[in-house]
C-alpha cells in the first residue's frame, strides 16, 4: 500500500529555495576587510560601506567609508589598544581625554548601548558630543575588548545625519570579530 505524500502545492519547496537563494545572495554580497591588525569587519549588503583610502585624512591608510548611494556619509577610524581590562576603564579613560580636549571641559553622552558582534563578544557604543574650537563635535565611539587587544571604532559624520551614522555603524560592527580575515 502506498503512503500518502502531503501536497504543499510547491509552496514548501519554493520557501526553501527562496531562503537558500537569499542566504547565498547575502553571503555573496558580504565583504570581509581586515581593518586593523587582528580586527575584521564583514559588511553585508544591508550596509553601504567600503574600505579604502581617504586622501584628506591619510593617503596611505585605508578607512571604513559609510555611504548612502553616491554620498559619503561617515568615516571610521580604528585605534588599537592593549586588551584585557574591564570595559569601564576604557570608557573612563576616553571620556577623561575628551573632557581635557573639549573647549569647555564637558562631554555629553547623547546615546549609548551594547550589541553582540559576529563572535558573540559584547560591543558597547556611545554617541558623544563636545566642543572643539567652539564647534560642536559628535562622534559614535564603539568599543570591543578582547583578552589581548581592544579596539576603538570612531565614526564621524560628514553630513550631520547622526542617526544614520549610528544605525549603520552598529549594523556594520555586528559583523566584526577579533582575529584574522579568512583566506578565500
Amino acid at each position: 500500500m502506498a503512503t500518502a505524500v502531503p501536497k504543499f502545492g510547491g509552496r514548501l519547496v519554493k520557501v526553501i529555495e527562496t531562503a537558500a537563494v537569499s542566504f547565498l545572495a547575502v553571503a555573496a554580497n558580504a565583504q570581509e576587510w581586515q581593518i586593523a591588525d587582528n580586527l575584521v569587519v564583514t559588511a553585508t549588503s544591508a550596509v553601504d560601506a567600503t574600505f579604502q583610502v581617504y586622501p584628506d585624512f591619510d593617503p596611505n591608510e585605508p578607512l571604513l567609508h559609510g555611504w548612502r548611494g553616491e554620498d559619503l556619509e561617515y568615516l571610521v577610524v580604528v585605534d588599537k589598544q592593549p586588551g584585557g581590562q574591564k570595559e569601564r576603564l576604557y570608557w573612563d579613560g576616553v571620556l577623561d581625554e575628551l573632557k581635557a580636549q573639549s573647549d569647555d571641559g564637558n562631554v555629553t553622552v547623547l546615546a549609548e548601548g551594547s550589541y553582540a558582534n559576529a563572535a558573540g563578544t559584547t560591543m558597547t557604543y556611545k554617541l558623544l558630543e563636545w566642543q572643539d574650537e567652539q564647534e560642536p563635535t559628535i562622534q559614535a565611539l564603539h568599543l570591543v575588548v578582547g583578552k589581548r587587544d581592544a579596539f576603538w571604532l570612531m565614526a564621524s559624520s560628514l553630513t550631520g545625519d547622526i542617526d544614520y551614522m549610528t544605525e549603520q555603524t552598529i549594523l556594520l560592527f555586528r559583523g566584526s570579530y577579533i582575529g584574522s580575515a579568512k583566506q578565500p
